[in-house]
């Protein structure tokens, strides 16, 4: 168990970058064009300091999130594990937008008086409805998502911050990456890849058989591909520019994770990037927060607290309880993951809606 002094510090330094999440309010449907969304923020280093809610770069009105039960008891939770308790006047907010705006619009966030980095990745509001959504249970099986404006709205954000990351730790980004989905779903992130680099350049895999199907089912027969858990990815050596995962590396045994990133690298081009997502402090503080389980993390760099029964119905492979589970890694374990063709080169702490980080990783020109 660490002392009172040591598990404060690790909490100020794993929240150093500040987190954000803002999500249409599932609670308070759109009326009249228009959609609410709500909030919470947790400012660097979980230091009470004033916000700026942003759209396309320019200061936007919020409202304090009002008492209610569902979203705000969440919101409550979060803050107080984050050393906020009683605070969701402060750090909860709620703003409205337009459901479909003309065009995408970005929201970000600013913190008063920061000079350095703040690890806080925008949303993106998109445009227009897709013109077909998965069913409930489609986008229920890897998501916890049942509402399609919902899925659709993260999408747009992971697809938003992936090309951000990509642009910046790309030695030479190309206009129109071949771009591999890992763990693709049904599909939630790689339409908007699709949309903005082609359907020819973007190819996706996944063990989930339902994901597959649907998108075997909507065009995508071809291009997606089942694959088993312990199975190698069937593409060449340096076939893609730009590789994510987002949410699969938080599932894999640690064993698993350096075998599948050793294969990663294999099929990423030299100079490629490679952007993956892990539960780590950040996400700890936010939702898991005990003395005990940080002692246990923190000296093994690794964390299993379960099996996750998320696609159990489906995918028997992936059922079994030794493959599918509920993992955290801190950013030295990830490190010393890292294959020898490849560098990290960009963690940003909890930048995935303050569920994961952003772990970014590039291929070296010439491996060592």
């Amino acid at each position: 168990m660490l002392d009172a002094a040591t598990y404060l510090e690790i909490r100020r330094l794993a929240l150093a970058g500040g987190l954000w999440n803002c999500q249409p309010d599932r609670l308070r449907p759109a009326t009249d064009g228009r959609r609410m969304f709500s909030g919470w923020v947790v400012p660097p280093g979980a230091l009470p300091r004033a916000y700026t809610i942003l759209a396309d770069g320019s200061p936007l009105p919020h409202a304090p999130l009002p008492q209610r039960t569902g979203a705000e008891e969440f919101v409550d939770h979060v803050l107080a594990r984050c050393g906020l308790e009683g605070r969701r006047e402060e750090f909860g907010f709620q703003i409205e937008l337009p459901a479909h705006p003309e065009a995408d619009i970005e929201l970000g966030i600013r913190f008063a008086g920061l000079t350095g980095r703040a690890e806080t990745l925008p949303f993106l509001v998109p445009a227009r409805p897709p013109a077909v959504e998965p069913s409930r249970l489609v986008m229920e099986r890897t998501t916890h998502i049942r509402d399609p404006y919902v899925f659709h709205y993260n999408g747009a954000t992971d697809f938003h911050r992936l090309q951000l990351l990509y642009a910046a730790a790309a030695q030479s980004p190309s206009p129109r990456p071949r771009v591999l989905d890992w763990g693709c779903g049904c599909g939630r992130v790689s339409r908007f890849m699709e949309a903005a680099h082609g359907a020819e350049a973007v190819v996706g895999v996944d063990i989930d058989a339902v994901g597959i199907a649907w998108l075997h089912e909507h065009g995508g027969q071809g291009r997606y591909r089942r694959i088993e858990g312990d199975s190698q990815l069937p593409f060449g050596d340096d076939a893609f520019d730009l590789v994510y995962g987002i949410s699969v590396m938080t599932h894999l045994r640690q064993e698993d994770q350096r075998r599948w990133l050793g294969e990663l690298s294999r099929v990423l081009a030299p100079g490629g990037v490679a952007i993956l997502t892990f539960h780590s402090l950040a996400m700890f503080f936010a939702h898991v927060n005990d003395g005990s389980s940080l002692a246990q993390l923190l000296t093994a760099g690794f964390w299993d607290y379960g099996r996750c029964a998320d696609l159990d119905e489906g995918s028997p492979t992936a059922a079994a309880a030794d493959t599918y589970r509920n993992v955290f890694n801190t950013p030295g374990s990830i490190c010393d993951l890292c294959p020898a063709a490849c560098e990290v080169v960009d963690v940003v702490a909890g930048g995935s809606s303050a569920q994961h980080d952003y772990v970014v990783f590039r291929k070296r020109s010439a491996a060592r």
